[in-house]
C-alpha cells in the first residue's frame, strides 16, 4: 500500500494480521501531490539548487522560502468534506493527527523525529492539523536531511495519518532487536502516562530484556518519576503516584501477550 506511506503502512499490517490497532484512516500521498501540484516546479527548482555544503542560515532562509510559496496552500474543499466526515464517523473526542511520508521509517532513510505529530487533536481541528502536516514537510530539519543525504524533494511526498488517540496508563516499546545491536536480546521499555513521554525521553522507563535463545528475562525497574497524560488538548508532565514509582509496568503476564501479538509481525520481516 505505497500511497500510504510508511506509517500507515505498517497499521495496515498489522490490522491485516489481526493486531488490536486504535482505529485510523489515512489521507493519502495522491492527495498530497494534487494539492501541491502548481507549487511543485518552484518547490523543486530551489531544494535542487541548495549547494551539497548548505550552511544552517541557508537551510533556515531555504525553510522560509518554502513556507512563502505554500503561503496559499489549502485544502481542496472535497477533500475537507471527507476528513471531516471520517474523523466524525470514528466518533473519537481526540486525535493523533501523524505525518506517513513515502520514505519514512524505510530501510534506507528514516527521517527519524523530522516530520510532525500532532496528539489530542480536537475533531474539528484535524483538517487543519492535516494541512500543517505537509507545510512541515519543508521545514529546516527536514530540508537539511535531504540535502544531507542528496535526496530529490519527491521524498517528502507526505500521506498523513488520523487515528484515535488512546489515553494510555502505560505505554512502551517493543523492538524485536537491542537498540544497543545486540540481536540475540529482544526489548521491551516502557513506562507511565501516554506514549509521547517514552520515545521523547522525558519520562523514566523500565527495561525488560528477553534472551532469543534461553528466553531468560532480565528486568531493569526504575524510579519512575513522571509521567505524560492529557490536560485538555495538551500534554503534561505529571507526577506518578508514590506507590507505582519502583513498582514494574508490564507483569510476566503483560509481557508474554506482547510477544504473542508480535510473533506474526516478527515472522513477516
Amino acid at each position: 500500500m505505497p500511497e500510504l506511506g510508511g506509517k500507515a503502512g505498517r497499521l495496515w499490517q498489522m490490522n491485516r494480521e489481526g493486531l488490536p490497532v486504535p482505529t485510523w484512516v489515512c489521507v493519502p500521498a495522491t492527495a498530497f501531490r494534487q494539492a501541491l501540484q502548481a507549487h511543485w516546479p518552484e518547490l523543486r527548482h530551489l531544494i535542487m539548487n541548495l549547494p551539497a555544503s548548505a550552511s544552517s542560515g541557508q537551510l533556515a532562509d531555504l525553510a522560509t522560502e518554502c513556507q512563502s510559496i505554500l503561503a496559499d496552500l489549502s485544502l481542496p474543499q472535497d477533500l475537507k468534506l471527507a476528513i471531516d466526515k471520517a474523523v466524525s464517523e470514528l466518533k473519537a473526542d481526540r486525535f493523533a493527527v501523524r505525518s506517513s511520508a513515502l520514505g519514512e521509517d524505510s530501510g534506507r532513510h528514516a527521517f527519524a523525529g523530522l516530520f510532525r505529530t500532532w496528539l489530542q487533536t480536537p475533531a474539528d481541528e484535524v483538517a487543519d492539523r492535516v494541512l500543517a502536516c505537509w507545510r512541515a514537510s519543508f521545514a529546516a530539519p527536514v530540508l537539511a536531511y535531504l540535502n544531507h543525504h542528496g535526496l530529490a524533494p519527491e521524498s517528502l511526498t507526505m500521506a498523513v495519518l488520523i487515528q484515535i488517540q488512546i489515553d494510555a496508563w502505560g505505554s512502551g516499546v517493543l523492538f524485536q532487536a537491542s537498540p544497543d545491536g545486540n540481536l540475540n536480546d529482544l526489548v521491551l521499555v516502557a513506562g507511565y502516562g501516554q506514549g509521547e513521554g517514552i520515545v521523547s525521553g522525558q519520562v523514566d522507563a523500565d527495561s525488560y530484556r528477553r534472551d532469543r535463545f534461553n528466553g531468560i528475562w532480565r528486568d531493569e525497574i526504575v524510579d519512575k518519576r513522571q509521567q505524560m497524560q492529557a490536560i485538555g488538548s495538551k500534554l503534561a508532565l505529571l507526577p506518578v503516584p508514590e506507590d507505582l514509582r519502583r513498582q514494574a509496568v508490564l507483569t510476566p503476564a503483560m509481557r508474554q501477550a506482547l510477544l504473542d501479538l508480535c510473533d506474526p509481525l516478527a515472522r513477516d520481516g
